[in-house]
């Protein structure tokens, strides 16, 4: 094969890949090119060739800043949900310390009720912590995960520390928090304190926010043998109350 003809295999190549034309048509424009002078021929192979490959280059630059975008706002829906949530989570624990600090001060001769107070205080106060912390933690704002601090904890002080930190707002609805505990193997459990109690203040203030005032909010515990042997429990939680529900569709 002489080079002209490598020239014009190179067009029906670089023709028959393009949109709308088959390898049959590739090879129909190219015989007519054989009647043109070798160095149109040639210039034509090479403009084709370096066309596709511009193309090509194009093609990925266009994908790569679709790429990009999408992680962009991937990344802001993450940073937007997660703002929010904090928002709500730090909303709860700070009404809970204004509100017990307002209450020390007006019993300020009363050492049980200024030590109750202080109590229901630190624990919000500590709760709080945590979740601003998290708020610190830009890494996982931009990621959209969170990373699990496992520790020991009681599960019977989580479930009176949710008492202490959404009290504030039981009183202000005249609403009663019920706790009930069953079928408990163990007290005390390896999990992140923290994200459990974000889950359980989230599932409480909602279920005070939708429940009429004097309703009441049952608060469940329960422990069952985990399928992964011993030393492990599955630990089932539970939020009812007489408020409105959630409609069929709503659940949807």
């Amino acid at each position: 094969m002489d080079l002209y003809s490598g020239y014009i295999n190179r067009l029906i190549a670089e023709l028959s890949v393009l949109p709308g034309i088959g390898n049959k048509t590739a090879q129909r424009l190219a015989f007519h090119l054989i009647h043109m002078p070798k160095e149109s021929v040639e210039k034509l192979a090479n403009a084709m060739v370096e066309a596709r490959k511009a193309g090509d280059e194009a093609t990925r630059a266009r994908q790569e800043a679709e790429a990009a975008r999408a992680e962009a706002e991937a990344a802001n829906r993450a940073k937007t949900e997660f703002l929010s949530n904090m928002s709500h989570n730090i909303r709860t624990p700070l009404n809970a310390i204004i509100g017990m600090t307002a209450i020390a001060s007006g019993h300020i001769d009363d050492p049980v009720k200024v030590a109750d107070c202080l109590k229901k205080i630190d624990s919000s106060g500590m709760h709080l912590l945590g979740v601003v912390n998290d708020v610190l933690d830009m890494s996982e704002i931009e990621s959209g995960k969170f990373t699990l601090h496992v520790r020991q904890i009681s599960l019977l002080e989580t479930l009176e520390t949710m008492r202490d930190i959404i009290h504030m707002e039981l009183e202000r609805k005249s609403q009663k928090l019920e706790i009930r505990m069953e079928g408990l193997i163990s007290e005390d459990v390896y999990c992140d304190g923290g994200r459990l109690n974000q889950v359980l203040i989230n599932l409480l203030s909602n279920a005070v926010k939708y429940t009429p005032k004097g309703g009441t909010i049952v608060l469940s515990l329960s422990q069952e043998l985990s399928h992964r042997g011993k030393g492990y429990v599955q630990n089932h939680f539970s939020v009812r109350d007489n408020g409105i529900g959630m409609s069929e569709e709503f659940q949807k």
